[in-house]
């Protein structure tokens, strides 16, 4: 286990780290800048290790950002000697207890309610999903979904999934440049 952190700390010391587009956005949202995240991986505490995570394993690390904690939730392709950045958010002391180590729960996160990347609580939401098909981009506002109260992911229903298919095959075939949608409340 600590051979892979020192894997980690390699990959974002040399600059050889993907960025989830999601991960980013939010990240930029909350003020969290790309040299915090590099600072609390080469610099702060793993503090859970997800070896089962697929494609590859990661890893919960906590690190500070003008003295503000934040968990960064990263894997890596150890083949490719790659980092990924999954997600970034500033700790909850709803689900995780004073230090920001340890989860309230006892560390089990109860997937049918809790977010499979950082564990917070779904909560239903709204959402703007965003697809560039290549030949145009489809913007789709106001999308019912199950947003995680602590890392922002929003997860997608299955019936919800089957009209914005529908409504981004819809503009694929009339070669829309760009589109924005309104989904009824």
């Amino acid at each position: 286990m600590k051979k892979y952190f020192e894997n980690i700390k390699y990959c974002f010391k040399n600059s050889r780290v993907r960025w989830r587009q999601h991960a980013l956005s939010r990240m930029l949202e909350r003020g969290i800048s790309r040299k915090d995240v590099q600072t609390a991986v080469t610099e702060g505490e793993q503090i859970e290790y997800y070896h089962a995570s697929k494609p590859f394993p990661g890893c919960l690390i906590l690190g500070f950002s003008r003295k503000v904690p934040f968990h960064v939730v990263v894997s890596i392709d150890i083949e490719e000697s790659i980092g990924y950045v999954v997600t970034s958010y500033v700790p909850d002391t709803n689900y995780f207890d004073e230090d920001l180590k340890t989860r309230k729960n006892g560390g089990k996160m109860k997937y049918k309610k809790d977010c499979p990347f950082c564990g917070g609580t779904f909560e239903k939401g709204r959402t703007t999903f965003t697809v560039d098909y290549q030949s145009g981009v489809v913007v789709v506002r106001n999308v019912a979904a199950y947003i995680c109260d602590q890392c922002g992911e929003a997860w997608i229903e299955d019936q919800v999934a089957a009209e914005l298919e529908r409504i981004v095959s819809k503009a694929r075939q009339e070669k829309n440049e760009f589109q924005v949608i309104q989904m009824a409340a």
